[in-house]
């Protein structure tokens, strides 16, 4: 098994940089989302490197085991929506693509649990009728994008 790592757009000396709590304007959101929505105590290894970097609006590619948080990795930065110079940092809009559809379903149960608004959370695959993908991809057209 492949050990866990975090690489950052064009320097992986950022790694440091982007591995402190309360060093970005966002921090006490991205903080009070981690306790109060997720109801998590603290980051683990990783996390925070790979938050702060996304919002920081870097590339970031992240590889970590099954089960060591990736979700929250690319859940958490889409609730973000402090301003930092007069511009939203966070997006309120994540796109994940995974090839495994009972990844899919674990993700959309997940975040149910955390009462999100019904049109903030939604799947779509091979299955879903063509009004359920018409109306998420009118809701995709509606947000602003921003790729993880």
């Amino acid at each position: 098994m492949s050990s866990a790592r975090v690489a950052i757009s064009h320097s992986p000396e950022l790694s440091l940089h982007y591995g402190r709590s309360d060093g970005f304007p966002w921090h006490i959101e991205v903080k009070n989302l981690l306790t109060r929505i997720f109801r998590l105590p603290s980051f683990r290894p990783l996390q925070i490197i790979a938050i702060n970097a996304t919002l920081d609006k870097r590339d970031v590619i992240l590889v970590m085991p099954t089960g060591a948080g990736k979700s929250l990795v690319y859940q958490l930065p889409a609730m973000v929506t402090l301003e930092a110079n007069g511009k939203m940092v966070g997006s309120r809009f994540s796109l994940v693509i995974t090839p495994l559809v009972s990844l899919m379903y674990d993700q959309l149960i997940s975040l149910k649990r955390l009462d999100l608004p019904a049109d903030t959370v939604a799947i779509m695959n091979a299955t879903t009728s063509q009004a359920e993908q018409k109306r998420i991809l009118d809701l995709m057209v509606q947000k602003p994008v921003r790729h993880y």
